[in-house]
């Protein structure tokens, strides 16, 4: 017998010898998938969740470590007395009021009810009193409360999204995050409008605990949290207690599968007979009576969210749609999703299963938590566990029935000049896009207002039908109403702009209304042309960026070589690939000998020249970048992007991305993060600080863009005597161009036959001159002039039908 302590999952602390038969978390050295086999017929608690490969973990006594081991399995004792270490390491966390209850972070069943009757005094207009949906074996209730906008009443009209947790009385983090889903639904209410539909349209029905004899005999046995009990307390007349209430659901249920056992002392004991018990029993009939459209039995551990199948090695015949929702629900965490047999063991007679199988209900099952949090994670882990899980939760409450989601818009010119961009004077049509994940098809109106009277909505209704599980946003057609006209013709969103309306952004409201709520959005209008005020695709000069160095592998412009690492790619072969060339900045463009050879240690900053947005009331800032950040468990770093309006003097955060490993391009409206000036700066930084894993970064293509009927001229790069920059011209397509400058200024001259205003004064050199392309622009390298201050002008078709001024460009 091997009585060795050794870090596996868990930190060690020192364990006290336990009485009453403690179990020791232990390890066993399999040798064969037989072996497995064997194990898992053999010990009465094995660990499924991290059985694999050469080694297998159990839960055992020191009788049973002694029994197994006469058997010939080779069993080493990895922690010692668990609940002991579980209880002792709650107590020694220096934040444990983190934790809501005084169960070594958790709540006790007595608090637990407690916490249901305040979320009933705090929110009664959304929170009904607590009711039984069943009593357990010993006797107790079973609570449940239903959060609705009608809590009072089962409203049969209203899609059921159901919860529940603590089948398994060794688990109070599945209870625990029941409980904050619960408060965050009641906290939110009034202030999230996804939440406010979710709690009028739905009956979510939350129930913390499934097993409260179990879970009260382990605060009975370990007060101080780390009681291991699993079943419920039946007492199977053989000296034995308990009954595995997740192997006692109705489907498929039974010795002729997997995954359950037919030996009362084990942990997995199916029971008697399928539903012998009064807490299953319980949760099915609650789900007869009104079966959800979406389910979610909450455990623990793994970080895995499984679905059915689990008693056999078969897939339902709904597995496409599974698949979505899994990859959806785990999207922000990262899990392993899938069936039960395919990530995680076989398991008979579970409550997803049967949910599915009778209800044909969508049914779910996350494993909450890692193998270092265990059973019982330490009371700073609660709050960062919940969050691990609540998109998924929030997801189970909106797709129990209709969810639409407006994925896209379809703008189509009614009136105007025929480009792509709407401008005043014109008038445009507006269809939407939707997705519609739910169960069920939603079906409403979408209304249009607008405060701004640059926009003036023509037609504001128009009705929508989204059929269910709609994953791949296709555009809507507008349906005919009931018993409307062979010859009904749907009015279509419509939308006027005044001719003197001024250029640019504006919201407007978008309400979706359906299963008797409103859902308010916006729809955004640029009205105006997008004009391009300068693009650096890094190609041709550093144009005034500067890189600040980090200890090692800090930016540079080059062309980067491709790193791996493992089977990802860390640092790319090539710049943007929506772009041109072959050149950006890079941290430490060379590949080196290994992925991590060349990475950045220590920071890095990147900082763009000053770039000049005075006069304009918007400017939309794009780029392309590459952020991975690798190896390692912390993956910890950022790619960080600022922006200042004083030249770099104070800096706004526009956005902290982690790992992504790929180009992407981001963009966003600059004047929704500062007073847009002539001293505006991007600030870019990478850092590995501590220098504990893979960080590489790239940027390529940075475009600014703002919206103007008349012409513009924009400038890229520094702007002081004999430097090289870049002038860039957006106007009509294929006209002739001149660029001219002056140190003289004056308020704006109107020029007969020509739009816009005439700036400069005094001495009035060309800078250059040429021709627009069929896009309007043009692009030209120009070695900056003596003179302070100095100011440019564009004018375009001078003498001709479309002779028009550009902006003031004030470089000094």
């Amino acid at each position: 017998m091997k009585w060795l302590c050794i870090p596996l999952l868990l930190p060690l602390i020192a364990a006290q010898q336990p009485t009453n038969s403690p179990k020791h978390l232990c390890e066993v050295a399999i040798k064969s998938p037989g072996e497995l086999a064997r194990l898992f017929e053999t010990a009465s608690d094995p660990d499924d969740h991290a059985s694999s490969g050469r080694r297998a973990r159990i839960y055992a006594d020191s009788a049973e470590v002694a029994r197994l081991t006469a058997l010939g399995f080779e069993v080493t004792v990895v922690q010692r007395n668990l609940s002991t270490f579980y209880a002792r390491r709650a107590a020694a966390a220096p934040n444990l009021a983190l934790g809501a209850g005084s169960m070594g972070g958790f709540r006790t069943l007595a608090e637990i009810v407690s916490e249901l009757d305040r979320l009933t005094s705090t929110y009664p207009s959304i929170v009904s009193p607590k009711y039984s949906i069943g009593t357990s074996v010993q006797g107790r209730p079973i609570y449940a409360i239903r959060i609705s906008d009608n809590p009072s009443s089962d409203d049969p009209l209203e899609p059921v999204a159901w919860f529940d947790a603590l089948h398994h009385a060794r688990k109070p983090m599945s209870g625990e995050a029941m409980l904050r889903f619960a408060d965050h639904l009641c906290t939110n209410y009034l202030v999230d409008a996804d939440v406010k539909r979710m709690v009028d349209t739905r009956n979510i029905v939350i129930v913390p605990c499934v097993n409260p004899d179990g879970y009260e005999y382990n605060r009975q046995t370990d007060p101080g949290g780390g009681g291991l009990w699993r079943k419920n307390r039946r007492g199977n007349g053989d000296s034995t207690f308990g009954v595995d209430l997740n192997r006692n659901y109705g489907w498929e249920w039974g010795g002729q599968w997997s995954g359950s056992s037919g030996v009362t002392n084990d942990e997995t004991y199916r029971g008697p007979s399928g539903f012998s018990e009064p807490e299953s029993r319980a949760v099915r009939d609650a789900q007869l009576a009104h079966p959800p459209g979406m389910a979610l039995s909450a455990h623990t551990y793994s970080d895995l969210m499984l679905y059915p199948w689990g008693y056999d090695k078969v897939v339902t015949t709904d597995d496409a749609k599974f698949r979505y929702y899994g990859e959806q629900m785990t999207a922000a965490n990262a899990w392993p999703f899938g069936t039960s047999w395919q990530i995680l063991y076989l398991a008979n007679g579970v409550s997803s299963d049967w949910t599915y199988g009778a209800l044909g209900t969508f049914a779910f099952s996350p494993e909450i938590g890692s193998g270092n949090d265990g059973f019982w994670p330490v009371p700073a882990r609660i709050q960062p566990l919940f969050e691990s899980v609540l998109p998924a939760l929030t997801q189970v409450a909106q797709w129990s029935g209709g969810w639409i989601e407006p994925t896209g818009e379809m703008w189509k010119q009614v009136q105007g000049d025929g480009d792509q961009a709407q401008e005043p004077g014109e008038v445009w049509d507006l269809e939407f896009a939707f997705a519609n994940p739910g169960v069920a098809a939603a079906r409403g109106i979408v209304r249009l207002t607008s405060s701004h009277p640059e926009v003036q909505v023509i037609h504001g209704v128009a009705p929508f039908r989204v059929p269910e599980h709609t994953f791949n946003a296709p555009l809507i057609a507008l349906p005919a109403p009931p018993h409307a006209p062979a010859n009904y013709q749907a009015i279509p969103l419509r939308l006027a702009f005044p001719s003197n309306a001024a250029n640019g952004v504006y919201d407007v409201g978008a309400s979706f209304a359906y299963d008797g709520a409103a859902t308010p959005d916006v729809v955004t209008v640029k009205l105006g042309t997008l004009r391009v005020l300068s693009h650096d695709d890094m190609e041709i000069a550093a144009f005034g960026w500067q890189a600040a160095d980090a200890t090692n592998y800090s930016w540079q412009r080059a062309v980067p070589q491709s790193t791996t690492s493992g089977s990802e790619t860390a640092q790319p072969g090539n710049d943007n690939p929506a772009g041109s060339g072959t050149m950006c900045w890079v941290t430490g463009a060379a590949a080196g000998s290994a992925a991590g050879t060349n990475d950045v240690d220590g920071t890095t900053v990147l900082t763009s020249p000053v770039f000049r947005a005075s006069g304009f009331s918007h400017l939309e800032l794009e780029y392309a970048r590459w952020f991975a950040n690798l190896l390692g468990s912390a993956q910890d770093d950022h790619f960080v992007a600022e922006v200042s309006n004083n030249g770099g003097g104070s800096w706004v955060m526009l956005e902290s991305s982690p790992n992504a490993n790929a180009w992407q391009t981001t963009g966003f409206s600059l004047e929704d993060f500062v007073t847009l000036t002539d001293a505006m700066r991007l600030r870019v930084t990478i850092a590995d600080v501590p220098n504990n894993d893979l960080t590489e970064a790239a940027l390529d293509d940075v475009v600014l863009r703002t919206l103007s009927h008349l012409p513009t001229l924009g400038a890229w790069g520094p702007a002081t005597a004999g430097s090289s920059a870049r002038l860039f011209v957006d106007g009509p397509p294929s006209v002739s161009f001149t660029i001219r400058r002056s140190t003289q200024s004056n308020a704006g001259v109107t020029v007969s036959g020509a739009a816009g205003l005439s700036y400069l004064d005094g001495s009035v050199q060309d800078v250059a001159s040429g021709t627009t392309d069929a896009n309007g622009r043009a692009r030209i390298t120009w070695t900056v002039a003596a003179g302070s201050p100095l100011y440019l002008q564009a004018v375009y078709d001078e003498g001709g039908p479309q002779a028009a001024f550009s902006n003031l460009l004030t470089l000094q």
